[in-house]
């Protein structure tokens, strides 16, 4: 089912990708570069002009499959152009783990559900260091995964008042729609769910900030959203959920995701010599969240400052290059 280079048709594409990747230049990081070449390879998705060759190959080979129905054929892109975004390159964001919330959403819906537990492990403090609507929507997510009628891990009454007042607000329309989604699987509010879900469809492509060609292809965060609900809501609340009609939703590949719990990553796309090894990169396991809090014992800060946690990147892709080199045997 893989796919292959056709040197006739990507020759100009990835001889761009080999140039940039042998090409001298000047640390903009505190890099893994010296000890590990995986850093080069991974560090090259983050780049614009490399990632953009890919997704622009993504595209058009997922407007062929969705039109077809080849549904192992678009998870397998999906899963290829999802990790090209959120490869662990060791660049900080600033952000604590709410930064990997929209990482999250797209690999749910090509890896299934408990590609989730990777991202968000059981364990993590609430959010309350990033982009507010994302914050709001990873502590949902949480108190979602992890708070039972038995044992409220975290303090959801506080939660879901934010995410209440946050509703009516003007802008983020489709990081609203996901709010009220998440608030219905909660609140089991099939009605909640039933009318955030067309905001998130409605206004996804709107997002261009974190957009590429391929995601106007097919909104991978409804996918995700419905995926969560059917976990979480009772087999008639999911029954009530109404299933979209819409140019970026395939009704087929939602329930292809849903028939299982966990799919394995695949790739489409196959990178031949001299860069081969980013095939087996693409196959290893997302990295645990891992958090630090850089500044606890710098009396420089203020207290909240040295109070906040940080996603750890460097160590979430040295851990990613480890693994990787585990599963190699080296």
């Amino acid at each position: 089912m893989k796919g292959h280079f056709a040197p006739e048709i990507y020759a100009s594409e990835l001889k761009e990708f080999i140039d940039y990747l042998n090409e001298p230049r000047e640390k903009t990081k505190k890099s893994l570069r010296d000890e590990y070449w995986e850093d080069s390879y991974i560090y090259a998705f983050s780049v614009d002009s490399c990632r953009d060759i890919m997704y622009k190959l993504i595209a058009t080979e997922l407007k062929r499959a969705m039109k077809s129905n080849e549904l192992e054929e678009i998870r397998s892109l999906l899963y290829q152009c999802s990790f090209m975004k959120y490869a662990p390159d060791g660049l900080s964001g600033g952000y604590d783990h709410s930064g990997r919330f929209f990482e999250a959403m797209y690999y749910i819906s090509c890896l299934g559900f408990d590609s989730v537990y990777r991202i968000f492990p059981e364990g993590l403090p609430l959010c309350d260091n990033g982009y507010p609507v994302t914050v709001l929507n990873t502590n949902l997510l949480l108190c979602i995964l992890y708070n039972t009628s038995q044992n409220k891990v975290y303090d959801q009454d506080s939660v879901i008042v934010k995410a209440m007042n946050s509703l009516s607000s003007k802008g983020d329309k489709a990081l609203r729609g996901v709010t009220r989604c998440l608030l219905g699987i909660l609140l089991h509010d099939v009605e909640r769910f039933n009318e955030g879900l067309p905001l998130v469809l409605d206004n996804f492509n709107r997002m261009s900030s974190i957009l590429d060609e391929s995601k106007k292809v097919l909104c991978q965060f409804a996918v995700s959203l419905i995926v969560i609900a059917k976990k979480f809501l009772t087999e008639s609340e999911f029954n009530s959920i109404l299933l979209p009609e819409h140019k970026l939703f395939s009704k087929p590949y939602c329930d292809y995701i849903l028939s299982k719990n966990s799919f394995e990553q695949q790739i489409f796309f196959e990178y031949p010599e001299p860069i081969s090894e980013l095939n087996d990169l693409l196959l290893t396991p997302i990295p645990l969240t891992v958090l630090h809090q850089p500044y606890l014992n710098n009396e420089q800060y203020s207290k909240r400052e040295r109070n906040k946690f940080y996603l750890d990147d460097e160590t979430l892709e040295l851990n990613f290059i480890l693994d990787y080199r585990k599963r190699k045997g080296e």
